[in-house]
């Protein structure tokens, strides 16, 4: 008699504990709905499938969650779980503290409308909280950006994405700033990456990998959307048209800061490794005369802050190609087995000035050097340059020189030196070459008359020149044409030096 009393005790306790512990599951899961309902309204809503809540592992797992925020930020979840709950934390002092959250297959479309320009008070947050996640792991994810409310226009899109982060942290003090979140580590991997550079170019990056210590971008490319020809047509004014394909773009040690409510990029280093840019320019089209900025007023202007050590470009080929005011063929400029050197870039302290080492070959022949040097921060936007070209043989100048101004050069130019320095509106320089038998003639029977002019001038005062050595020319001024590029100011500058020198 007495084990049966016992044993129905017992199940008494049992029974009443069983009854509390679903009776607390039910109160939680309660209050969980009523807070998700409290959130929704005309403009944001929150829906899901099932709340699931288990006191005794301290975890709370929803499923088939949508959140959707006036149609303009759409989420859905398969499943969100929240484990590790530290209870006394939640009740007494109104933290939130777990170990671990899965947010699996997260599917995310972001429409952006013009108008969309929303001006956010930097105020105190109306209730002191505190948020930590010791591991949170995003699975399967999906990413979709749209400009303009267009379903069609996509900016951005993700195919697959995956998410590790340790030591999350979200507080009354974070969620005002730029950046509204701290974390401990992280790393991700995201494939089928997708951006639209403008109406005709996308960057695609089919797999990116991230952590602390490193971003890597591999097989990237920008690809036009239309060909030349289409191009052409469809643009009223001179612009570039170009392909990009790059084997490896890696970051060392990047980091995401804020400062002045400023986002600011900071790496110790950037790698460039194998890349082919293709530029290609239609010179039938009117030109495009806005006012182009100089390197250092662009980097200057641009609203997100950046500071990186150094910039290393190795194996690559640079490809210039432009079609004349002609039937001609266009003119062809490369530069391969391109290199470079840039020290630090920075447009949010004050640091030395930036310094950029080149070398490349020229048409596959002619060793090219450039060093090129300029100050962000000077207002004036002065620069220096100075640099090397050796064995330029008449074929590789011909490629250019023939299609686009209908001149051929016969002979070799054994060294040219340059030394130049200037503003945004003029530069000046010396510069000193050698040649040998070096003459320039009309390429066709259909050349302009002052072209012809030109070429037989040259070609006669060349012809007294002819093995004298080194030809030197210390008086060179060039007044830029600010509706240009810096690199057809930089241009100016050679050309004009080659003429004083051959003239």
């Amino acid at each position: 008699m007495k084990i049966s009393k016992k044993v129905m005790y017992a199940s008494m306790v049992i029974l009443v504990l069983l009854i509390f512990y679903l009776g607390v599951n039910r109160w939680v899961e309660h209050l969980i709905e009523k807070k998700l309902n409290d959130l929704s309204n005309d403009k944001l809503k929150i829906e899901y499938k099932e709340i699931d809540v288990q006191l005794i592992k301290t975890s709370v797992t929803l499923d088939a969650i949508l959140i959707n925020r006036n149609e303009e930020i759409i989420l859905n979840l398969e499943k969100f779980s929240l484990s590790g709950i530290s209870l006394s934390k939640l009740f007494f002092n109104n933290k939130i503290e777990a170990s671990d959250v899965l947010i699996s297959k997260p599917r995310l479309k972001i429409r952006k409308r013009k108008e969309d320009s929303v001006a956010v008070e930097n105020k105190s947050a109306e209730s002191k909280f505190s948020i930590f996640i010791e591991n949170v792991l995003v699975e399967n994810g999906n990413l979709n950006f749209t400009k303009n409310n267009n379903k069609n226009d996509e900016f951005l899109s993700i195919d697959n994405f995956a998410l590790k982060i340790k030591g999350l942290s979200i507080s009354d003090q974070t969620i005002l700033q730029k950046i509204p979140f701290a974390f401990v580590s992280h790393s991700s991997s995201l494939m089928d990456i997708s951006i639209k550079i403008d109406e005709f170019h996308t960057l695609s990056i089919p797999l990116l990998k991230s952590s602390n210590e490193k971003i890597k971008w591999f097989d990237f490319s920008i690809v036009p959307s239309v060909s030349k020809e289409e191009f052409s047509k469809i643009i009223d004014k001179e612009q570039d048209y170009i392909k990009l394909f790059g084997n490896h773009l890696l970051i060392d040690s990047p980091e995401f800061l804020a400062k002045d409510n400023k986002p600011i990029f900071k790496a110790n280093a950037i790698q460039l490794d194998s890349i082919y840019f293709n530029i290609y320019r239609d010179k039938r089209l009117p030109d495009d005369l806005s006012i182009k900025p100089m390197y250092s007023e662009m980097l200057r202007e641009i609203r997100v802050g950046f500071s990186i050590d150094t910039t290393i470009i190795e194996r690559s080929m640079l490809k210039y190609e432009e079609q004349p005011d002609s039937e001609r063929n266009a003119g062809i400029l490369e530069f391969g087995n391109l290199k470079a050197r840039i020290s630090k870039i920075s447009n949010v302290e004050n640091t030395s000035k930036v310094k950029a080492k080149f070398s490349a070959m020229y048409m596959n022949q002619a060793p090219i050097e450039l060093d090129w040097s300029f100050d962000i921060m000077d207002t004036s936007n002065h620069f220096a340059m100075k640099g090397s070209i050796k064995k330029i043989k008449d074929e590789s100048m011909n490629s250019f020189l023939v299609p686009v101004a209908d001149i051929r050069a016969d002979g070799e130019i054994d060294e040219l030196y340059y030394n130049f320095m200037g503003n945004g509106v003029r530069a000046t320089g010396a510069m000193q070459m050698r040649y040998d038998t070096f003459k320039v003639k009309e390429a066709s029977d259909s050349s302009k008359s002052i072209t012809k002019i030109l070429t037989s001038v040259a070609s006669l005062i060349i012809s007294d020149k002819e093995n004298e050595g080194f030809i030197k020319e210390d008086a060179i001024e060039v007044t830029r044409d600010q509706t240009k590029s810096f690199w057809n100011y930089f241009w100016l500058c050679i050309k004009n030096g080659i003429v004083k020198i051959i003239l």
